[in-house]
């Protein structure tokens, strides 16, 4: 009886576990000093497959990534499965591009303080750990809070 409780108990857990990931509303976060407050899904995209090394102002773009949110993100972003993801970026690598691949955090705190010392970092981690050490961007003009937000 008793391990057919905590059984029961540990499905619940992970059932509640999964859809908290599942409805974690991600959000595009930059270094407070870029002056970007808008990106497209283009550029995200462009980006996160080291097509794009720069932004607009010149400075160069240093990607992060929030490692809860990693699979969500590059379906939604790049319409690739995480493992495709790393294939490509292997692939990137391996055949002498100068793109650098993103730093992985698995600790939304250390992946903000990244964001807040890396003038060119740009990073995604759920809605609801973005404070103001990190600017939110505008997707296609589009806030996380809008209906049609790209990224839900």
């Amino acid at each position: 009886m008793k391990a057919a409780t905590i059984n029961i108990l540990a499905i619940i857990l992970l059932v509640l576990t999964l859809s908290t990931a599942a409805q974690a509303q991600i959000a595009v976060v930059v270094n407070k000093n870029n002056p970007m407050a808008d990106i497209s899904m283009k550029m995200l995209e462009r980006a996160y497959l080291g097509k794009t090394t720069v932004f607009s102002d010149g400075q160069n773009i240093v990607l992060a990534e929030y490692a809860p949110l990693m699979e969500s993100f590059f379906e939604s972003v790049l319409g690739m499965t995480l493992n495709k993801a790393k294939v490509h970026w292997l692939k990137l690598i391996l055949s002498g591009g100068t793109a650098i691949p993103p730093t992985k955090f698995d600790d939304v705190e250390v992946n903000k303080k990244f964001v807040m010392h890396n003038r060119g970092a740009i990073s995604f981690m759920d809605m609801a750990d973005a404070d103001d050490t990190v600017k939110i961007l505008t997707i296609d003009g589009k806030s996380p809070s809008a209906e049609d937000y790209p990224l839900k």
